[in-house]
């Protein structure tokens, strides 16, 4: 009922007197081989969908007026901060990557601050405090949350001016976007 894939091999014996001919059935094997190829289409169109959930994410997190800083936790190190994050903290953009989120703030703050981050790494809930900024001097209200990424954990540190984070606060499309983001 058609084609049988086949892989063969001949033995000549007594000389080449005679001949005995091995067959080996080939059908699981391409079975397998379509199997393996769905996969790794599957894979490919998941990794595209990824990349283009990721680069929303990123528009978004550029794109936001309000001030963003994403955190590592142990180290307390600036792993990201979008745009208006850089105009707040009187930064080029670009720099503050790396640099010490403690460094940003006055020193009479540092304490409040490290405290608030415990707070917000054994909570679920968003933890709020109010510090002083070191340069440029300034009030401002900071919310933080705490996530898991990759087995690590993250603070979303939002910084906005004293006066302006209240009404900010209650609206945030990142904190929405956090909340929706999967673990």
């Amino acid at each position: 009922e058609g084609d049988v894939p086949i892989r063969d091999a001949v033995l000549s014996v007594n000389g080449g007197e005679h001949r005995i001919a091995f067959g080996r059935d080939l059908r699981e094997a391409g079975r397998l081989q379509a199997r393996r190829l769905q996969v790794q289409q599957s894979l490919e169109r998941d990794y595209m969908r990824m990349r283009q959930l990721e680069s929303r994410y990123r528009m978004l997190f550029d794109l936001s007026a309000e001030p963003v800083f994403i955190v590592e936790a142990q180290t307390q190190r600036i792993r990201e901060a979008n745009s208006s994050a850089h105009t707040l903290s009187g930064a080029r953009t670009g720099t503050l990557q790396g640099k010490k989120l403690l460094a940003l703030l006055d020193k009479e703050s540092r304490d409040a601050m490290q405290t608030i981050v415990g707070a917000a790494l054994s909570s679920d809930s968003v933890s709020q405090i109010h510090v002083k900024m070191a340069k440029p001097a300034r009030e401002v209200h900071a919310s933080i949350s705490g996530f898991t990424q990759d087995r690590g954990q993250f603070l979303m540190v939002r910084l906005m001016p004293q006066g302006e984070g209240d009404t900010v606060a209650a609206q945030s499309p990142v904190l929405d976007l956090l909340e929706e983001m999967p673990a």
